[in-house]
């Protein structure tokens, strides 16, 4: 590598970061944000320090000046985002009467349903009080609940432990706690059809239904393919966490790839047409959307539903655009959007493998090269690439989230992500044109594939080889990605970036 001065060293960094404006940005207001999840502070009086930094910094000329007003004001901006949300959602701390929204069932065993809800209102004092608080819900199997049912229940709200990494990561969700329903505490349930949303999920699970899969790759091609996990048993949970596949089972940015991908490669068609171009790009967004609806708008899936529509734009205006820019511009819309996305899991996850594969993984990917077998073998080695950079840099969080890590994905993540594109992209095929001449292929295609991941993963768990279990602390995570953020601030300027 060249050695640089260290004047140049400044200027290469100054250059890179000079093309990531959203990047410099998106920094203050995550600041922010941990400032308002640690320390509370009066609205009014953010509010009032975001307008008087904003009017400075249009008022000065001198750069240097106007930069610190302004990185200021995007610091009190995340600080008052973080705690807008804080103030809509309390919930109360004794037993009252409540009414709940059941959004989402995420879990259902022989003797309990997991859903997350939110708390729509409570009594307190015998007034009632509106809430916007999430909950997780545990709910007696025979009491059926679904998907958009509004509850009026007689429960505590039991608070999550501190001191437990489960209670840990479920208040960083923005879980307020969890309430037990059976039978004595359910005062009265009103039936709904549900958001779009969800009416979107319940037609797509009845699409999907049609093919009469196996019940294990029926359960796996719902899950990758809308985002319906219920059906996913902790024998496949388990055995593609072992395996190191289980980001498959979560929709996230890879599932919105394919879509995209898909829906531009079944388009193609209409660009022999006038305006055709134009016509496919919207259609390609429509059909993200679409998606994302039907997978729930997890914070994942917005995430990346918003970075595709971005990039389906850039195409559209045949611009160039950085990837690292379009990541952060994302991540700054969805914490403005709610800033309590900053601690969901998936959000963390997603967007610190996409990063890394941006950094890390794209400089390694072989060179272009005329040929069947020059493309096969790029196709093979980026693959690899990938997977293995995207295993290192998530880690050291998931260790610190989950207990636990598997390394097998550097091994079978490049055949495991093929197959998940056979089934995500035959399925939304599938739901969106359920011809019944093709429905045997259909089945045969994304069953098949389903089965051939399901005993991948169950090979590979039953190995235990590459699957370890240990957990590193608070501060030994935040250790680690430090020193990962500096080493690619070095690279940066090392390459000369520009």
């Amino acid at each position: 590598m060249p050695e640089y001065s260290k004047l140049q060293f400044w200027k290469n960094i100054r250059r890179r970061l000079e093309r990531l404006p959203m990047l410099r940005a998106l920094v203050p207001f995550v600041v922010g944000v941990i400032i308002a999840d640690v320390v509370t502070l009066p609205l009014w009086g953010v509010a009032i320090g975001f307008v008087v930094c904003s009017v400075m910094a249009a008022a000065r000329y001198r750069y240097s000046v106007a930069d610190v007003y302004i990185v200021v004001a995007l610091l009190l901006a995340g600080v008052f985002s973080m705690e807008l949300r804080q103030a809509s959602t309390t919930a109360p701390t004794s037993r009252t009467t409540m009414e709940i929204l059941v959004e989402k069932i995420t879990s259902t065993r022989p003797r309990s349903t997991m859903a997350d809800a939110r708390l729509v209102a409570y009594t307190s004092g015998g007034e009632p009080v509106k809430s916007r608080a999430e909950v997780r819900l545990v709910a007696k199997p025979s009491l059926e609940i679904e998907a958009g049912d509004r509850l009026l229940v007689d429960a505590t709200i039991i608070p999550f432990d501190e001191a437990d990494y489960y209670g840990r990561y479920m208040l960083s969700q923005g879980m307020a706690g969890q309430i037990f329903l059976s039978a004595d505490n359910l005062l009265q349930r009103h039936p709904s059809n549900g958001s779009l949303a969800q009416r979107l999920r319940a037609w797509g699970v009845e699409r999907l239904q049609r093919l009469r899969l196996k019940s294990d790759s029926e359960a796996v091609v719902l899950a990758m393919s809308i985002g319906e996990r219920s059906g996913i048993s902790p024998t496949i949970r388990q055995a593609y966490t072992r395996g190191g596949a289980a980001h498959l089972l979560a929709v996230s940015g890879l599932h919105v790839g394919f879509v995209c991908v898909v829906a531009n490669l079944l388009l193609a068609w209409m660009i022999l047409f006038r305006h055709g171009q134009l016509l496919r790009s919207i259609l390609v967004i429509v059909l993200i959307w679409l998606f994302a609806a039907m997978a729930g708008f997890t914070p994942s899936v917005v995430r990346a539903a918003v970075m595709f529509t971005i990039l389906q734009i850039s195409l559209q205006l045949a611009s160039r655009t950085d990837t690292l820019n379009t990541l952060c511009l994302t991540a700054f819309v969805m914490l403005v959007w709610d800033a309590r996305t900053l601690w969901d899991a998936g959000f963390q996850l997603s967007f610190l493998a996409v990063a890394a594969i941006i950094e890390w993984g794209t400089p390694l990917f072989p060179r272009r090269r005329r040929g069947v077998v020059a493309w096969c073998w790029r196709w093979l080695a980026s693959g690899v690439v990938t997977s293995a950079v995207a295993t290192v840099a998530t880690l050291p969080l998931t260790a610190y989230l989950f207990g636990s890590v598997s390394l097998w994905s550097i091994l079978t993540g490049t055949a495991m992500v093929a197959l998940a594109g056979v089934v995500v992209a035959g399925a939304m095929v599938w739901i969106l044109l359920p011809v019944g001449a093709l429905q045997s292929v259909t089945a045969w295609a994304i069953g098949g594939c389903a089965d051939i991941m399901n005993n991948i993963a169950s090979w590979c768990a039953e190995q235990g080889v590459l699957a370890l279990d240990f957990r590193i602390g608070e501060g030994a995570c935040w250790a680690v990605y430090s020193l990962l953020a500096v080493v690619s601030v070095i690279v940066w300027a090392s390459r000369g970036k520009n």
